[in-house]
């Protein structure tokens, strides 16, 4: 069956390619907590002001956060932002991604899905696959 143009794939490559950044992951969680502004947002993550203000931003632009809030503050303009339906989606997907999905390889070769159970709960990463020991040009325990 040949694969043809899907206007839907289209759109949420879209999406995808708003959050590609890890700054971006990390302001999307961390709006979690309520609306914050790009200051407090700074002092959670600690990877200076005008980088922050900038995905802040671009986040906005791409309709993940909202501004909800301004106040005077220090002789400017302090602005709240919190996130739109697409931002609370993205959260999902970042939350799944980080702590419940992982793509490992069956027996059979093929992808298959983690299940959140299996996941390390230790210390909240994704459970990742050990590659395969080979010895004398065979797969340990392959008994061909």
């Amino acid at each position: 069956m040949p694969v043809t143009w899907d206007p839907d794939i289209d759109t949420t490559a879209r999406l995808f390619r708003g959050l590609a950044h890890p700054v971006r992951l990390r302001v999307i969680l961390a709006l979690d907590a309520g609306p914050l502004s790009p200051s407090q947002l700074d002092e959670r993550l600690n990877v200076g002001l005008s980088l922050v203000a900038y995905h802040v931003r671009a986040l906005r632009d791409d309709g993940f956060l909202e501004l909800v809030e301004t106040r005077p503050a220090r002789g400017s303009i302090e602005s709240f932002y919190r996130p739109t339906a697409r931002g609370r989606w993205a959260r999902y997907v970042i939350v799944a991604a980080r702590h419940g999905i992982a793509d490992v390889r069956g027996r059979d070769g093929a992808p298959s899905m983690l299940s959140p159970s299996r996941a390390s709960a230790a210390d909240g990463k994704l459970a990742t696959p050990k590659e395969p020991r080979v010895t004398g040009g065979r797969e340990a325990g392959d008994s061909r």
